[in-house]
């Protein structure tokens, strides 16, 4: 009945301290082990275990590896807010951060709602703001408007 209700708590950072406080009240620390391949835990369950040296991060697969940044990237837009978040991505990412975020938004992670407000509220604002550097390329001289008229002599 806890672990349904970690489930089924919206803040991905509530999951993550619930689940803590879960193991260390039981004697034995399987209990994330245990976790390790939940569907809807176990991005959070690869956080604290990995914080915890119990894991190590190149244990992963690709796929965890996104679905575990889906899990972190939730946390800080819970924390930081959308802004903190995107500035965060500029900083880590520079022109490849909108690229980051696709990936982490086809990850699959079971939090519909979250990954529903990181597209919504970080992804999209952070394509408008991030722009490739071949668009800043210009195609013409600055001032033309056109084809030049050919002079006669």
């Amino acid at each position: 009945m806890l672990l349904q209700a970690v489930r089924d708590c919206p803040f991905r950072t509530r999951v993550g301290a619930m689940l803590r406080v879960l193991a260390d009240a039981l004697p034995e620390r399987r209990l994330l082990h245990d976790l390790r391949h939940d569907p809807v835990l176990g991005p959070a369950v690869w956080t604290l275990l990995i914080d915890a040296g119990e894991m190590k991060p190149g244990s992963l697969s690709e796929r965890e590896n996104l679905l575990m940044g889906a899990e972190n990237f939730l946390s800080v837009l819970e924390l930081a807010g959308p802004e903190g978040l995107v500035e965060q991505l500029k900083r880590m990412g520079g022109g490849d951060a909108y690229e980051f975020v696709e990936a982490i938004l086809a990850s699959g992670h079971p939090d519909v709602v979250g990954m529903r407000e990181l597209r919504e509220l970080v992804a999209e604002p952070l394509r408008q703001t991030v722009r490739h550097p071949l668009r800043l390329v210009p195609t013409r001289p600055p001032g033309a408007r056109g084809r030049r008229k050919k002079r006669k002599h």
